[in-house]
């Protein structure tokens, strides 16, 4: 767990929890700060960390709330004062809070200039380096690439469509990926992978929850955690589908003590993901295989090009 926050300044560190300097009361974390900003928000409201800032609109002028509350300058001291005389209080805090539209107005045209320019200057280092890649093409024999249309423009405009060759790694994921599309995928497998999802989350986010299933390993070292997969990771269903139903057996007893988590899964429901992993375990292999640093080529596939000429 990170200790960068400025949260953790208020607290002491322990293994999953976090100790208040100022009420002694232990905090249960899982992996994020939440539960110890919320502590810090609802008994010690007074203090300010830097991820809790707040706007402060004064009478008497402008302050923000920092670490230490900051008052207005002069200047802005002596035109509110001037507009109250004027307008009245109610105008003055109306040219107060217009005064902070204007400013926030000025930041959001600003950010858009930096922008722009950012995008052309982007535009003018992409064709410098496409000048550069054309001068030497010639001697490229192909450019293996991912399935991305932006990677696979690019290497078409520089090289020409014929030397580009899609990565065969990054192919064979998409097709694990194909049953579970939510257009184009198979209905039963799309249920089973969102159960999985739903049950994954709220064990991730309810603290009790994950400390629970932590609690219920401690034969092992190291305690494992649910996995949620990432459609640009490569692999992760499989990765998900296989520490799901490691766990499973801990994690079942544990669900039924909270009343709004998802139902668990049936027996006939983990069947049907241990089908699913029989299917993308070899992808998951074949993945690993060609996907290591220093690749010798295999003997068997050798023998199957050399059977292939010999067709």
């Amino acid at each position: 767990m990170s200790t960068k926050s400025d949260t953790w300044y208020h607290f002491v560190k322990k293994r999953s929890s976090g100790v208040c300097k100022y009420c002694h009361i232990e905090v249960k974390t899982c992996g994020n700060t939440t539960n110890l900003r919320n502590h810090l928000l609802r008994r010690h409201p007074s203090i300010k960390s830097v991820s809790q800032r707040k706007l402060v609109v004064a009478n008497d002028g402008i302050g923000v709330g920092d670490d230490k509350k900051k008052t207005g300058t002069n200047e802005d001291i002596a035109t509110t004062s001037t507009s109250k005389e004027k307008f009245g209080i109610n105008d003055a805090l109306s040219l107060t809070s217009s005064k902070e539209y204007y400013d926030s107005d000025l930041e959001s045209i600003a950010s858009s200039s930096v922008s722009l320019k950012k995008s052309k200057l982007n535009q003018l280092t992409m064709d410098s380096c496409v000048d550069n890649i054309k001068a030497f093409s010639e001697k490229v024999a192909a450019v293996v690439t991912d399935n991305g249309a932006n990677i696979v423009k690019a290497v078409t405009i520089a090289f020409g469509k014929q030397k580009h060759l899609w990565c065969f790694a990054h192919t064979l994921n998409l097709v694990a990926q194909k049953p579970f599309e939510e257009k184009a995928g198979i209905e039963s497998a799309k249920q089973l992978l969102n159960t999985v999802k739903d049950i994954t989350r709220y064990c991730k986010q309810n603290v009790n929850v994950a400390d629970a299933l932590r609690k219920a390993q401690n034969d092992i070292a190291v305690p494992l955690k649910l996995i949620q997969s990432v459609c640009t990771r490569w692999n992760s269903i499989y990765y998900q589908l296989v520490r799901f139903v490691k766990l499973s057996e801990l994690l079942a007893p544990i669900l039924l003590n909270y009343p709004k988590a998802p139902p668990m899964l049936t027996a006939s429901q983990l069947d049907g993901i241990k089908d699913l992993i029989n299917i993308l375990k070899p992808m998951e292999a074949v993945t690993k295989e060609v996907s290591v640093e220093k690749f010798k080529f295999p003997a068997h596939l050798l023998v199957g090009a050399i059977w292939d000429s010999k067709l």
